[in-house]
């Protein structure tokens, strides 16, 4: 199963991107939410943090678009195991507490793919694999897993 990052979320959501990464984060959400998938209930309120901070839109947009999220997808809450658990992942793999928490969240709930642009592609953690989904090198992988 597909797990992603808030940066997935937001780049779906920010359709002036420069970069091109929003036709990119659309299709993951699109065909993960059609095959199943993993957000992390910590990633949807980061998300809705970007949207209100950064983004600039409106609390009741960004709120119905997490609630849309929240009918297609697996949301798996922290548990009381996962606070120690993810810290000391972060201990043994020198990671941010908060990136080391989501991943412990989704390596539980049954993920083998974590999407996220600003963690350490390709790191492997007891069968969950991080890919970046926008380097080059990782279109076969995506193509794999998620049929494009």
């Amino acid at each position: 199963m597909i797990a992603f990052d808030t940066n997935i979320l937001v780049y779906a959501q920010q359709a002036n991107d420069s970069h091109n990464r929003h036709q990119v984060a659309e299709s993951i959400v699109r065909q993960t939410g059609l095959l199943g998938g993993i957000i992390p209930v910590q990633v949807l309120g980061e998300f809705l943090n970007v949207c209100k901070s950064k983004l600039k839109i409106a609390p009741l947009d960004a709120i119905g678009q997490v609630q849309d999220y929240l009918e297609v997808f697996e949301c798996p809450q922290t548990t009381v195991s996962d606070v120690t658990d993810a810290a000391m992942l972060a201990e043994q793999m020198k990671l941010s507490y908060f990136d080391a928490l989501i991943l412990t969240v989704v390596r539980r709930s049954g993920a083998s793919i974590f999407l996220s642009e600003d963690m350490h592609d390709g790191l492997e953690i007891d069968g969950l694999r991080i890919v970046n989904p926008f380097a080059s090198g990782n279109g076969a992988l995506l193509a794999d897993h998620l049929g494009f």
